[in-house]
Parts: C-alpha cells; sequence; structure tokens
C-alpha cells in the first residue's frame, strides 16, 4: 500500500518497529461559506460564524493501492471516500519534544 501525503507538513510515523516520513506534495482543503449565528453572537458579545463546507480542493482521484494522508477537516468532509486518513493527534497517539512541539503521531485515523 502506498501512502501520499496531502496535508501541509511533513508527517512522521513512530510505529512499534519502524519510523516512517511522508513529505508533503501538496494540500487538500475544504472550501466553504461562512454564515453568521446572530443570535449567537448577540449572547456571546462577539462574532461568531457556521462553516458550511461546498468542496475538497488538492485532493486526487483514487488510485489502486493508495492511501492519502489529509486533514481531519478533510477527512470529515471526504465521507464517501474510503482511500483517505488523517493523522491522529489525539494525546494516545501524539509524540511531543520535551518543549511540547509535536514531533510526530503513532497511528492514523479513518472515517
Amino acid at each position: 500500500m502506498k501512502l501520499r501525503n496531502f496535508t501541509p507538513h511533513r508527517v512522521i510515523v513512530y510505529a512499534e518497529n519502524a519510523l516512517a516520513r511522508f513529505e508533503s506534495e501538496g494540500i487538500a482543503r475544504v472550501v466553504g461559506k461562512s454564515r453568521r449565528v446572530n443570535w449567537l453572537e448577540k449572547e456571546l458579545g462577539y462574532p461568531c460564524v457556521r462553516k458550511i463546507y461546498t468542496q475538497i480542493q488538492g485532493l486526487p482521484e483514487p488510485e489502486p493501492d493508495t492511501m492519502y494522508i489529509v486533514s481531519l477537516i478533510v477527512l470529515q468532509a471526504a465521507k464517501n471516500r474510503s482511500d483517505i486518513i488523517c493523522p491522529d493527534t489525539g494525546p494516545e497517539s501524539c509524540v511531543r519534544a520535551a518543549d511540547g512541539t509535536i514531533m510526530g503521531i503513532r497511528r492514523f485515523q479513518a472515517n
């Protein structure tokens, strides 16, 4: 299985017996519109919007034996695609440096 990275960052996976690096090949993004949430703005006293996602840009068409690494928001927007995964940056998976900077992950997330 080939993995191709379409996040803006290098993805480093700390597996049990291996270290893998996936350089960015481009950026898949979700395009959308913002709609104001007026009632909540009045309650909060600050601007508030609801995002409505309309399309995904920069994600290649499916290829045999290929999975695409994307951001969580792209993963959530592309519910009809079974060939995408995103880095799991939750506390159980994230590998951090002493200063808290994310160095890599131990696993991916899928739909």
